[in-house]
């Protein structure tokens, strides 16, 4: 049989599609959780591995799973710490004293996501890439990797993996700060990044390419909307989506007055423009203090209380303007402020600076704290970028 070469126009209009179709299942949908297929389902993920049927425990939220996964290996005992602590102490206890709770303590110890992962790359993934590859010429393969499975896999991956995963532990840390907590290991490849391969042999299955029913199970599986999932010797603990999920025009988990993602626990997680962020930035900006603003040292954080707080951002600091100007040369020109503020800083025992720009391809608005002894705005764009005055002088900015 000839390989494939060249896609139809339909063909080509199908990639479209089928992306589509997965971007808004990831950040879209609002189905619930199919409690019983998820629970099948996990057990035959566990088969592929040879390991037996584990306790599979649904809770309502990554941060849920974390501290779950935590009592039962018996690292959180009287006290979890905070409402949503309580809660999933109580959702876990309630499940696990119903079944042979004995048992179970003895035998939940080593994570095997790793285990369960290389079955599934042998089993399905693998034996499905065969059939493609087989029939598919690398010019399809790579316009349809570019157009479903790369752009799938990218999104899900910038906005959701990286910055929820550690938010989860972050956030989780705070609320138990007096226990001994371990970190386990989200079994991400199977319920956000899969999305990406598993998008992208999906559309080879809607052409009539694929055809394998493991990879048919695995995909209902991806699509019954696990997002998180914590794969122990003995016990699977796993929530379902969010309640929903806000991303601004740019698809960056983004909202200005409310959470970007709220968990069906009520456990809330806040973004401004893809950058992680406090509570108090987006609901309560009022409350901003000056502390605040001198000690974060994460510039796109400064930055999203800049935008939230406005010209309020200056008074806040109250701050002197010290130089101004037009830094750069050729399409690299934008306008620069200097400011320092008032008053010696009580914590710094210094004046503090900061060098307000723009940042050529985005647009985005900076404050940069700046050393107390730089005098004009080009030695303190200079700064930002590790040079001299002399030596900052950029013909293109990109």
């Amino acid at each position: 049989m000839a390989k494939l070469e060249k896609l139809l126009p339909e063909q080509e209009a199908l990639m479209i599609q089928v992306r589509e179709e997965w971007l808004d299942f990831v950040f879209k949908s609002k189905l619930p959780l199919d409690k019983q297929k998820a629970i099948e389902d996990v057990k035959w993920l566990y088969s592929l591995a040879g390991l037996a049927a584990p306790l599979i425990i649904i809770l309502d939220s990554p941060r849920g799973c974390q501290i779950g996964a935590n009592f039962l290996k018996g690292q959180v005992r009287d006290q979890v710490g905070g409402q949503v602590g309580d809660q999933v102490r109580g959702q876990v206890r309630d499940q696990v004293w119903d079944q042979v709770w004995d048992q179970v303590r003895d035998q939940v110890w080593d994570q095997v996501w790793d285990q369960v992962w290389d079955q599934v790359g042998d089993q399905v993934r693998g034996q499905v890439r065969d059939q493609v590859w087989d029939q598919v010429g690398d010019q399809v393969l790579d316009q349809v990797r570019d157009q479903v499975g790369g752009q799938v896999w990218g999104q899900v991956w910038d906005q959701v993996r990286d910055q929820v995963w550690d938010q989860v532990w972050d956030q989780v840390g705070g609320q138990v700060r007096d226990q001994e907590l371990e970190y386990f290991y989200p079994a991400e490849e199977n319920v956000l990044t899969d999305n990406g391969w598993v998008a992208f042999y999906d559309y080879f299955s809607g052409i009539g390419i694929v055809k394998h029913d493991g990879f048919t199970k695995y995909m209902s599986h991806i699509k019954n909307g696990i997002f998180y999932t914590i794969f122990l010797k003995g016990a699977a603990i796993l929530c379902g989506r969010p309640e929903y999920i806000k991303r601004d025009e740019s698809n960056r988990l983004h909202c200005e007055d409310g959470p970007a993602i709220l968990w069906m626990d009520g456990y809330a997680q806040y973004f401004w423009h893809g950058v992680s962020v406090t509570q108090k930035i987006v609901e309560t900006p009022e409350q901003l203090t000056r502390e605040d603003l001198v000690r974060e040292e994460n510039a796109e954080v400064r930055r999203a209380m800049m935008e939230k707080l406005d010209s309020d951002f200056i008074k806040l600091l109250d701050v002197i303007e010290v130089d101004r100007g037009i830094v750069g040369i050729g399409d690299s020109r934008k306008e620069a402020v200097l400011w320092r503020t008032r008053e010696i800083d009580s914590i710094a025992n210094e004046y503090l600076q900061f060098v307000g720009v723009t940042c050529h391809s985005t647009g985005r608005e900076y404050a940069l704290c700046i050393p107390s002894d730089i005098k004009d705005v080009w030695s303190a764009v200079a700064w930002t970028f590790g040079k001299s005055k002399d030596e900052y002088r950029p013909l293109v900015e990109a």
